[in-house]
């Protein structure tokens, strides 16, 4: 991998890692005061769980393929689950 690609690659990466950050606490705050947004806030941290997952295998190799796809594709249904959750708790309240 060339200098470049791979500097791009770790970018990538840790913006994917400041994106969950920021996801998490923004999706603590909006369950915790009961806002509409917190389920759309919780599948996108569930979106750049996977994205980090995904880089970090496929371009990055630093972990094998399978297990990458393996939790990518977890991490964005088990957010699914948590944002139906999450909406059907919140969203029928708050209109």
């Amino acid at each position: 991998m060339t200098p470049g690609l791979r500097y791009a690659a770790e970018s990538g990466v840790l913006i994917g890692f400041v994106l969950q950050a920021v996801c998490a606490l923004a999706a603590a705050v909006g369950v915790w005061r009961g806002q509409r947004w917190a389920a759309s806030v919780v599948v996108l941290l569930g979106v750049s769980l996977a994205a980090t997952w995904l880089i970090e295998g496929f371009v990055l190799g630093i972990v094998a393929y399978l297990h990458a796809l393996l939790v990518a594709v977890l991490a964005i249904v088990v957010a699914l689950i948590i944002a139906a959750y999450v909406h059907r708790q919140h969203g029928a309240q708050i209109g």
